[in-house]
């Protein structure tokens, strides 16, 4: 009986060795891996930094005709034509607001410049508010068209006649030919312009 103790007890020592064993030499639980690092936005590209310009027309009142023609009949000057209304070529940078949940019309803002009336420089500056139209909902990015109305203020060159030869008048001694003065105007102007 006493042996048959003796027996157990040898086997519950060894049985608690080598529990122990076990714990002492399980190797430690791998620690989770690093969270990866969060990817830096792309640099613009060529097509992302055009999309923010289009080009069109811009249609401005003027509020003092502008003189385009004029001649000398029986001694009078005679203004033979003139416009209250000028079409430009227009160039404008713009920004939409992508922010609002709208899915083919988003609000914007713009800058721009225009050709005068002599088509040869930039003299007419405007700036204003706008709403941009695309076919293909915002969310998609490939699709840059874009169809753009604008309303704003602008101001430019236009010509009248000069102040010692006004219409009706005779032209000043020694002077052979109409005169011309270019002057500032402001007024309200719309735009329809393209994003491509």
């Amino acid at each position: 009986m006493k042996t048959l103790s003796c027996v157990s007890t040898a086997f519950a020592l060894v049985a608690l060795m080598g529990t122990a064993a076990a714990q002492t030499t399980a190797p430690p639980p791998p620690s989770p891996a690093p969270a990866p690092a969060p990817a830096s936005p792309a640099p613009p590209g060529p097509g992302d930094l055009l999309s923010y310009f289009s080009a069109g027309l811009a249609v401005m009142r003027l509020s003092t005709p502008e003189v385009e023609t004029a001649e000398v009949r029986a001694g009078k000057i005679r203004i033979t034509e003139q416009t209250e209304t000028r079409i430009s070529p227009w160039l404008q940078a713009h920004y939409i607001f992508d922010a609002v949940p709208t899915n083919y019309l988003k609000p914007g803002v713009f800058v721009g410049v225009g050709l005068g009336s002599n088509g040869s420089s930039f003299d007419t500056f405007g700036a204003g508010i706008m709403l941009s139209m695309k076919r293909a909902p915002w969310s998609n990015k490939a699709d840059k068209n874009a169809l753009n109305i604008g309303v704003g203020w602008y101001t430019t060159k236009y010509r009248v006649l000069a102040n010692d030869t006004p219409d009706g008048g005779t032209l000043p001694t020694g002077v052979e030919s109409v005169q011309y003065l270019r002057q500032n105007q402001s007024g309200v102007m719309l735009n329809i312009s393209f994003s491509i």
